[in-house]
């Protein structure tokens, strides 16, 4: 067994991600630059690849140099590099269907190869995709060679998340909002078929009317009137407690903190519930959801269970979970957070599963939940699902 080396930091130290722009690296000649992984045990290093085009960790691979440009990745063959379908595994095929944009690399040589597009270099140097700089490594076999991916691969228990950084960094010019989604430019074509499939998200309670269910207790002003977790306004039907079927992993956690209110910790690979931090997860609710219901569960093992991550836990207390009326951002703070309702509070022990709230799938939306630590509870974990998860998911059935 692997045992996670996972270390904490405080919260207090962490920067939040710079939203500058690369001063017309991308967008010129195109930037040419290699990649660092930072995961957990061997999923670290740089990247190599192999001969077809996979961008791999270990096996003492020659380091993998690449170009971007206009959102576009080549690597030093001239192949696109593309999001694989239907596993989000990322490689540089010559061999792929559509055609991307042609361009001229810093060699001047023509990049004709398809490419899929939405990659950006930030001023932190994160590699990132549509924004989010969290990847996937997925074990090729048993002797510290990974896979990268964007989403985790169903079925395989020890996928673990990583960041990719970039070398040299981009030199970067005054702040800007990173590039709206929306406005990607995909050189002509449809972008939804470049892009893989979303993950999905969980969706927001509907209010409860005593008129039209009889299960329903009569309104209250008081924001915890759900109970146990949430039963009031969702469907009878819930969730198993447990990651069977369909599940979505958060794309965003961020911690926010009353001690240092204006302070945006921006995303993190852990969770943070003490009297003063609560930690908001986002979720994104695929298309493909609609008429399902989604559970949102949260799920703490004992230490014994836990291969690829840890926690520490202290004191004691209850966690408040919320549902937020909006997504958080990486620039979430204490005093710019959204506005939250209370669908549950439960004491957390190590070994338990917990219902933190059901109700129909919010179809193609993102959503959010947050959980805060009264008493002197203090719990710190690194989220991770494999093999034994923990965290807060969110489950469909």
């Amino acid at each position: 067994m692997i045992k996670s080396a996972l270390t904490f930091t405080s919260l207090g130290l962490g920067a939040a991600a710079s939203a500058v722009i690369p001063r017309g690296s991308e967008s010129s000649g195109g930037w040419g630059f290699t990649l660092t992984g930072h995961g957990w045990s061997t999923a670290s290093g740089g990247v190599g690849q192999l001969v077809d085009g996979q961008n791999r960790f270990g096996g003492h691979l020659p380091q993998g140099k690449y170009i971007i440009k206009d959102g576009y990745v080549y690597d030093s063959h001239h192949r696109g590099c593309i999001l694989t379908p239907p596993t989000t595994q990322w490689q540089c095929d010559a061999g792929a269907s559509r055609k991307s944009r042609p361009f001229k690399s810093l060699t001047q040589r023509p990049l004709t190869s398809p490419a899929t597009p939405g990659f950006h270099i930030g001023c932190d140097g994160y590699f990132k995709h549509l924004g989010n700089h969290i990847f996937y490594a997925c074990p090729v076999n048993d002797h510290g060679e990974w896979n990268i991916y964007l989403y985790p691969v169903a079925n395989q228990h020890k996928c673990v998340p990583i960041t990719l950084t970039a070398t040299p960094p981009p030199v970067c010019s005054t702040p800007q909002p990173p590039p709206s989604p929306a406005k990607l430019d995909c050189g002509g074509h449809n972008c939804g078929g470049y892009l893989p499939p979303a993950p999905p998200l969980p969706t927001p309670p509907t209010p409860c009317d005593p008129k039209k269910s009889d299960s329903c207790a009569a309104p209250s002003p008081s924001p915890s009137t759900c109970k146990d977790g949430g039963d009031c306004g969702h469907p009878s039907k819930q969730c198993p407690m447990e990651l069977t079927g369909d599940w979505e992993f958060p794309h965003l956690i961020v911690p926010v903190s009353s001690s240092k209110p204006d302070y945006a910790f921006g995303n993190k690979l852990n969770g943070y519930f003490k009297p003063d931090v609560c930690t908001i997860f986002n979720f994104d609710v695929h298309p493909d959801y609609a008429g399902k219901t989604c559970s949102v569960i949260f799920l703490l093992p004992e230490k014994w269970q836990l291969e690829t991550s840890t926690y520490s836990y202290k004191g004691e207390g209850n966690v408040s979970f919320l549902k937020l009326d909006e997504p958080a951002t990486a620039k979430t703070t204490w005093n710019n957070k959204p506005h939250a309702q209370e669908v549950g509070k439960k004491p957390i022990r190590p070994g338990q599963k917990i219902h933190v709230w059901s109700g129909p799938c919010q179809a193609g939306e993102k959503v959010a939940f947050a959980g805060c630590a009264d008493g002197t509870l203090e719990l710190e974990y690194f989220q991770d699902f494999n093999p034994q998860p923990i965290g807060l998911y969110m489950a469909v059935c």
